[in-house]
């Protein structure tokens, strides 16, 4: 019996001194708010929704593209057997404009024996427009294209504060976790180091005659189960730590480990933290959130699109008319009788008979336009749905809170009392260890309720977009 007493008041100090070893480390704060500005910062997929943005801002760029200027310039060379047949040279400028218009202007040159005899010998310069009466006069490929690219650019930004919510939704429930899995460590460690106090008293008060053996042996056993639970909790631990890793990055680019020294903030992790209304955050959701906002870009561009597939069903007539100078632009002149006596004009006109294929496409497009709004209202009444749910949860979870730690308070003043009582000598240790393991239980379930407190209030600022 002297030998087990010897091992448990032994392993007792033991786990006094590891005990007293850790605290005199200086430990690292992590606060959530630090954690999550780093994932912001480093994490792959933040960046990558980043490029995203800019996928689309260099799309814009492609868009306008179609509306550079055009030179230009090509000539036409023909000798044969030594006789000169021709030599043709033309050069153009085309400038297209954003209202469907296509400005113009360029010079013509023709010499030879054999030149083509609807073209003026010698050089001749124009100034001309080219438009479209019918189809692509409200909008054309080009200016639907532009302008689907402002909205896609706009768009991107929606996906991309969509993606990072998302991110960040992931990363800051795994931080509650691991802030919860240190807290239950951490208040085992302490009842831990308790039991190892009270056992060593009990050895003491035995080898004095004072208590019995029941009483050392009830008190290595109360000892030993918070040592089960401690190396249970570290365990988890662990586990959280490794899966709170994932989302730690360096700005390199490379993953890390978080190193043991780092703790997070137990302070942020037992506050209160107060719920937005509930009105509040629903206004919230259908003016700002990304997922409703993209996909109000997407009906612009889908209703963009559907304005194209109705001009397709228009006859195509391109009006051209050009003004005509010779030798490049030096008579060039806009009055009347120089217009009516040097001009090119042209129109052409061209319309499928059936236009089964344009119909068919504006009917697809209308048909998707459709499709958008189903899918918005549902993404609506979804994104409404989780708010409330999770925000009826936070309160829920706020109410148990506050009730366990009423009943903390009453089991704690129990305990105080029977502590007393025992070290009269008017209690025993099985009814102290009864009722410090229901302070313990509160302890446990004041973790577990703040965590979900915690991960509720997070899905709700999640469902708003507000991460």
């Amino acid at each position: 019996m002297r030998s087990f007493l010897n091992f448990t008041f032994l392993t007792g100090l033991l786990l006094l001194e590891a005990m007293a070893g850790a605290s005199a480390q200086t430990p690292r704060i992590l606060s959530a708010d630090a954690y999550i500005n780093y994932v912001k910062l480093f994490h792959p997929l933040a960046k990558q929704a980043g490029l995203r943005v800019e996928r689309a801002d260099a799309g814009l760029l492609a868009a306008r593209g179609a509306f550079d200027p055009v030179v230009t310039w090509d000539r036409n060379d023909k000798v044969f057997d030594g006789t000169p047949y021709y030599r043709y040279e033309d050069g153009e400028l085309k400038i297209p404009t954003i209202t469907g218009v296509t400005l113009k202007a360029g010079y013509d040159k023709a010499n030879g024996n054999s030149i083509n005899p609807e073209l003026t010998r010698g050089a001749a310069g124009y100034v001309g427009v080219e438009m479209p009466l019918l189809k692509d006069l409200v909008v054309n490929k080009q200016r639907a294209t532009l302008q689907q690219a402002k909205i896609f650019l706009q768009q991107s930004e929606q996906e991309r504060r969509k993606q990072v919510n998302d991110l960040l939704l992931d990363a800051q429930m795994a931080y509650w976790q691991w802030a919860a899995s240190w807290q239950l460590a951490n208040t085992y460690g302490n009842y831990a180091v308790l039991a190892a106090k009270r056992l060593s008293l009990v050895k003491t008060g035995f080898t004095a005659g004072d208590r019995s053996v029941a009483d050392t042996i009830e008190a290595f056993s109360q000892y030993q189960y918070y040592e089960a639970l401690r190396k249970e909790a570290g365990i988890a631990l662990n586990n959280s730590t490794y899966e709170l890793s994932v989302y730690l990055w360096d700005e390199k680019e490379q993953p890390y480990f978080l190193p043991a020294d780092y703790i997070p903030d137990a302070v942020a992790f037992g506050n209160a933290y107060p719920l937005p209304s509930l009105d509040s955050l629903e206004t919230t959701i259908s003016n700002t959130h990304p997922e409703l906002l993209s996909y109000r870009s997407k009906q612009e561009i889908l209703s963009i699109d559907q304005k194209l597939k109705w001009q397709e069903m228009l006859p195509a007539v391109t009006l051209k008319a050009n003004l005509l100078s010779k030798d490049y632009f030096q008579k060039l002149s806009v009055s009347t009788p120089y217009i009516e006596n040097n001009y090119k004009l042209g129109v052409s006109i061209k319309t499928p008979l059936f236009l089964r294929q344009s119909r068919g496409a504006y009917r697809e497009a209308k048909l998707k336009l459709k499709e958008n709004t189903l899918l918005q209202q549902n993404k609506a009444w979804e994104l409404q749905n989780k708010l409330r749910r999770y925000h009826q949860e936070a309160s829920l979870y706020q109410e148990q809170i506050r009730t366990i730690q009423t009943m903390r308070q009453s089991y704690q003043s129990l305990f105080s009392l029977e502590q007393m009582k025992f070290s009269q000598g008017e209690s025993s240790l099985f009814l102290l260890n009864s009722r410090e393991n229901k302070v313990l239980e509160t302890d446990q379930k004041l973790v577990e309720l703040q965590m979900k407190l915690l991960k509720a209030v997070t899905q709700v600022k999640w469902v708003a977009a507000l991460l």
